[in-house]
């Protein structure tokens, strides 16, 4: 049986993400409030030009509807309406996501 790392996030005391928390394991840690997030594959073709294509996850929040803006990594022009405090995977080159939204960095490249 193969050991199959999932990636897990801390949340804080209100239940939001915690910036630069996230971790790879085959289980999820006991002590602290950890959640089970979905990391998105980010790998594309090499086209020769040198675009940075990196894995996010952005979270919505419970008080406002939140709009998130990005390129995908094709150049692709992406948009995603986020209601409540929903993640949504994404890889992009550029984004931008309305207050209050948070967007938290899974990877800098391609995710395995």
């Amino acid at each position: 049986m193969a050991n199959i790392k999932k990636a897990y996030a801390r949340r804080d005391y209100s239940g939001r993400i915690i910036e630069s928390s996230i971790i790879r394991r085959t289980r999820m840690p006991k002590f602290g409030n950890w959640v089970e997030v979905i990391i998105p594959d980010c790998c594309v073709p090499s086209t020769g030009t040198a675009t940075t294509c990196s894995s996010y996850i952005a979270y919505g929040s419970v008080t406002a509807v939140v709009t998130l803006s990005y390129t995908d990594c094709q150049g692709e022009r992406q948009s995603a309406t986020l209601s409540g405090a929903e993640a949504h995977p994404f890889c992009a080159t550029y984004y931008s996501i309305t207050s209050p939204g948070t967007v938290v960095k899974v990877s800098d490249n391609c995710v395995d």
